[in-house]
């Protein structure tokens, strides 16, 4: 999960407009635990991006 949640940070700050302060929040996350909610991190875009990681880890 740890690969597969590398690659969904990337693919959402290279495909969309993330802040630059939540793309920082979300690289200091410790890859091996799920992705969560922080100061600048939402709720659901936390949800969202473990879920593709998790879609990415099933294809992978």
């Amino acid at each position: 999960m740890r690969i597969a949640r590398t690659i969904v940070y990337y693919e959402a700050c290279l495909d969309s407009e993330v802040p630059d302060a939540a793309a920082r929040e979300l690289w200091a996350h410790d890859m091996t635990t799920p992705f969560a909610a922080g100061e600048h991190v939402t709720v659901d875009a936390a949800r969202l991006l473990e879920e593709r990681a998790r879609r990415e880890a099933a294809e992978g």
